[in-house]
């Protein structure tokens, strides 16, 4: 006769054993998911910073170029009115703020091991600049000789230029109109457009080494994220296996054991522990993984400054609702050139944050608000026609109204408006370019107007 008590303890060892391995093999799976997790964060890392170092490199230039500009309006408006402020202001650009060298310097500190032709343009782009210069020196004495002004209190710079002999002789009027065919002249603009095509074809290599890098880091978070599919499957393939396993040895022999209690009959079985923390563990893994790929997914479709919808979710918009009822907008903010010369980009910046907030507080949930680029708003009002004028009206006026004076330290702001509906009368083209044909006639008419589409 067998010794029941030894058959239990033999099957209690077998199960041991099983579970033991599941859980090393359990235990391997985890540690995988882990490393392979932190692989992928590694490859959006290094994506994340490919695509920062282009953005900021690719401001870095446009600052060039706008410093450039800020030099050249600086002295025309000089030779122009004589306005000494504009002569500080190009003095304080030259020697304090440094734009253009700042500009320089970091991009060679960013990319100087990464792509060296996007420098080489964009020193080129600086030397020609400083050629510039010389020639805004002189314009800026001939000027000051024009006007009358007491050389001694303007900079070492201007002082220690001579006018030319051929200058010296020449009238007074005549003197001036010299010094304005110097900045507003061909020769000085084509020196401008020279810089202009440096600095462009330092953003075309900034564009073609990005794009490198991207697909580099993409391919590589593509073969992760396939690891971690395969990982996963493998993972619900051995927690299947478990419940099977726990169903078989653990769930039925408790519902037998029952039984044996209420039949009063010996009950033969070993039981085993449970599989919950695998499981755990496994689905906070995956959260992470889904986290990721829905953080990618929303910075693909969102202007990062306004936090509105950009270009490619507008193209996918208007796509959606192309045969559909709506009201479509364009919304330029007045000025905002200005406004970025006289108070920084940083206040152009807030301009722009404060007409998103605006916008969203006025339109609906299922309005779509989207910022295609610079100041061009456009709103999307869906299931929205001409029989809506009203309302519409009624928005615009309160947007333009909450604008229009200071608050939360950003300046007093307008809108030029073109509105446009898909149900209008005798279209002339598409819905944008009907809406784009009222947005220009509202700009003829002076700042702060809106104006609806007709035939």
């Amino acid at each position: 006769m067998v010794d029941t008590n030894t058959k239990s303890e033999n099957r209690s060892m077998d199960l041991k054993h099983i579970f033991m391995i599941m859980a090393s093999i359990g235990a391997v799976f985890l540690v995988c998911l882990g490393i392979n997790t932190a692989r992928i964060n590694k490859s959006y890392q290094a994506l994340n910073i490919a695509t920062n170092e282009y953005i900021e490199a690719r401001n870095d230039a446009s600052v060039m170029r706008q410093a450039s500009d800020y030099l050249t309006a600086q002295v025309r408006e000089f030779t122009l009115s004589g306005d000494i402020s504009a002569l500080d202001n190009y003095f304080t650009e030259v020697n304090t703020t440094k734009r253009r060298d700042k500009a320089v310097a970091n991009i060679n500190e960013a990319l100087k091991d990464i792509s060296p032709d996007s420098i080489y343009y964009l020193e080129n782009s600086l030397r020609l600049s400083n050629q510039l210069i010389d020639t805004e020196y002189y314009a800026f004495r001939l000027a000051i000789g024009y006007f009358g002004y007491d050389l001694s209190r303007f900079p070492e710079e201007i002082r220690s230029i001579d006018i030319r002999e051929e200058d010296i002789v020449i009238p007074k009027e005549q003197l001036i109109s010299r010094a304005r065919e110097l900045v507003f002249g061909p020769v000085y603009q084509e020196l401008k457009d020279e810089i202009y095509d440096n600095v462009n074809m330092c953003t075309e290599k900034l564009l073609e080494m990005m794009h490198l890098r991207e697909t580099e880091s993409s391919k590589d978070l593509g073969r992760q994220l396939s690891i971690q599919y395969i990982l996963s499957a493998l993972m619900l393939l051995l927690i299947f296996f478990y419940l099977f396993i726990t169903n078989k040895y653990v769930i039925k022999p408790v519902e037998g054991f029952v039984k044996s209690i209420k039949e009063h009959t010996y009950f033969d079985h070993s039981g085993v522990g449970e599989l919950d923390f695998l499981a755990d563990n496994y689905n906070e893994m995956f959260d992470i993984s889904q986290a990721d790929k829905s953080k990618l997914s929303y910075e693909a479709k969102h202007d990062a400054l306004t936090d509105l919808y950009n270009r490619a979710a507008y193209d996918d918009i208007m796509e959606l609702h192309k045969n559909d009822l709506m009201t479509y907008m364009i919304l330029d903010i007045d000025m905002f050139k200005i406004i970025n010369d006289k108070y920084g980009h940083a206040m152009g910046d807030k301009a722009l944050q404060r007409v998103a907030k605006v916008l969203k507080k006025n339109f609906r949930s299922e309005d779509y608000i989207c910022r295609l680029g610079g100041d061009e708003f456009v709103v999307i009002m869906v299931n929205a026609g001409s029989s809506l004028k009203e309302l519409v009206t009624s928005k615009i006026k309160n947007i333009t109204k909450a604008l229009r004076d200071d608050e939360d330290g950003v300046i007093g702001l307008t809108l030029s408006i073109g509105i446009a509906f898909s149900d209008r009368k005798d279209p002339q083209g598409s819905i944008y370019e009907d809406a784009d044909k009222a947005l220009y006639i509202s700009k003829g008419k002076g700042k702060d107007t809106y104006t609806f589409y007709t035939a």
